[in-house]
Parts: C-alpha cells; sequence; structure tokens
C-alpha cells in the first residue's frame, strides 16, 4: 500500500501519488500517459468518485462525479 506523498510509476508512463488519507476520505494525483486510462464500465458500491483536472485536457465518459452503483468508465486520455 502506498503511504501518503509516496508515488508509483507504470513503466506506460502513468503514475499515482496518494495526496489525502484522512477522515473517512481517500484522494490521489494520478497522470496518464497518452492513449492509456481505458477500463470496461464498472461502479463502486461504496463510495462517490470525482474528477479534478489539475492541468492538461482529459475525455472523461462520466460525470466529473459519480454516485455509488451507477456504471461509468475511467478517463481515457486522448488528444482533446
Amino acid at each position: 500500500m502506498l503511504e501518503l506523498g509516496e508515488r508509483y510509476s507504470s513503466e506506460r508512463g502513468t503514475w499515482i501519488k496518494i495526496a489525502d488519507r484522512s477522515a473517512g476520505r481517500m484522494s490521489f494525483e494520478r497522470d496518464y500517459a497518452p492513449h492509456t486510462g481505458r477500463a470496461d464500465p464498472h461502479y463502486h458500491l461504496d463510495f462517490t468518485q470525482t474528477w479534478e483536472v489539475l492541468s492538461g485536457a482529459i475525455r472523461l465518459r462520466a460525470q466529473p462525479a459519480v454516485a455509488p452503483t451507477v456504471a461509468k468508465q475511467l478517463p481515457w486520455v486522448a488528444p482533446v
């Protein structure tokens, strides 16, 4: 498990860093390499997933906030 502030980088050029893990909340920063980030549509049973673009742009095939049990597809990084 990554600790607060730790960063994991993949061979494909993406990385993830834990930004907050307090008061029942977890947030992380993730950098997607171009043409990565695809996943089959899915949903979570126990939390609302939100996205905020800190720099650059993404095509998002879901709302910026997705409630539990609502199917969604993860961000897909492509030229915008």
